[in-house]
């Protein structure tokens, strides 16, 4: 199983006290999750951290079974959203975080730190619930270890 160790040392951070770091943490997880699903399958990936994606290619693999097609998009969809309502310090410019690049997470604007243009840590929750309801599916769907 190729990445096994990387995906258990993420897997590690699922339990940590910070929201932030164990969604981080599952992220990694599941983004691993799905690529090494999908190259089994013989489905590029081209190397990428856009979960949603992932997860739409997921849905069009044929052994998915119908009744998981509209659960995996439907994750798709609330995860781009979820993502996007966080607020993020980009290079030059602050904006929400982009469904593309979950790393980005990595620099949200906390409002323990920032007056503005921030999120709180009852959002960063709500993302990390979502997520956990999403690798938990995955879990049962791909059959895949961690």
């Amino acid at each position: 199983m190729a990445h096994l160790y990387n995906r258990n040392a993420f897997a590690s951070g699922f339990t940590l006290s910070s929201p932030l770091v164990s969604t981080y943490c599952q992220l990694c997880c599941i983004e691993m999750m799905l690529i090494q699903y999908l190259k089994k399958n013989g489905t590029p990936t081209q190397g990428t951290h856009n979960i949603p994606v992932l997860l739409t290619t997921l849905a069009l693999q044929p052994e998915i079974a119908p009744s998981d097609v509209g659960t995996i998009n439907g994750f798709s969809g609330g995860l781009a959203t979820k993502l996007s309502s966080l607020r993020r310090q980009g290079v030059s410019s602050i904006g929400p975080v982009r469904p593309s690049s979950y790393p980005d997470i990595r620099y949200v604007r906390h409002n323990s730190d920032f007056l503005n243009n921030c999120s709180t840590t009852a959002d960063i929750a709500a993302l990390q619930s979502y997520v956990q309801q999403i690798y938990s599916t995955l879990l049962s769907i791909t059959q895949e270890p961690v």
